[in-house]
C-alpha cells in the first residue's frame, strides 16, 4: 500500500515470499531507486549455498531466520537468527549458508545493488509471477468486489488498495 502524499510504501510480510532461484539465491529488492536516491533494502534468501562477493556499496544485513556465515579472510562471523551484520564497501567477503536463511538487507548507495539499482514495482522482482502471488494480491488484480469479500472472509480489516 503506498500513500502517494507521504512516500509511505507497505509492504506486507505475506506479500514477500521467500523462494531462492536454481543457485539458492533471491534478494528481493522492495526499497529501490524508484523509491530512494541513496537508501536500498529488501528482503533474501541464501539456500545451501556459497556466495563468494565484493559489495561496492555498504550492506547491514538482519538475520530474520536460520544461520549465515560470513567469512573475511580466515575468519569467520556467525549470526543467528535476531543479529546483524555490517559489511563495508569494498569487502571481499563470502555468504555461506549450510541451510535456509531469510534476511532484511539495507545497501548504500541505492544505485550500487543489482537487487536495487532499478526502479521496479516490488511484485515486478523476477522472484516472482503472478502465480506466486499470495490469494489477496490475485484478488486485488481481478477486482475490488472480491478483494473486499475475501478480507471479510480473513476478518482482517481493509487498508485501503
Amino acid at each position: 500500500m503506498t500513500d502517494q502524499k507521504a512516500g509511505v510504501k507497505l509492504f506486507r510480510h505475506d506479500e514477500a515470499l521467500f523462494r531462492a532461484g536454481p543457485n539458492g539465491i533471491a534478494a528481493n529488492g522492495l526499497i529501490n531507486a524508484g523509491f530512494s536516491r541513496n537508501l536500498g533494502a529488501g528482503v533474501g534468501v541464501f539456500e545451501s549455498c556459497s556466495v563468494p562477493w565484493t559489495p561496492d556499496y555498504d550492506e547491514v544485513l538482519f538475520i530474520l531466520d536460520g544461520e549465515l556465515r560470513l567469512r573475511v579472510g580466515d575468519k569467520t562471523y556467525v549470526a543467528g537468527r535476531g543479529d546483524v551484520l555490517w559489511i563495508p564497501e569494498g569487502a571481499a567477503v563470502v555468504y555461506d549458508s549450510p541451510g535456509r536463511t531469510t534476511f532484511f538487507y539495507a545497501v548504500c548507495p541505492v544505485r550500487n545493488s543489482i537487487s536495487t539499482k532499478e526502479a521496479k514495482n516490488f511484485l515486478e522482482s523476477p522472484a516472482f509471477s503472478a502465480g506466486d502471488m499470495p490469494p489477496e494480491r490475485q484478488l486485488q488484480q481481478s477486482g475490488q468486489g472480491q478483494l473486499r469479500q475475501y478480507r471479510h472472509a480473513r476478518n482482517r480489516p481493509s487498508a485501503g488498495v
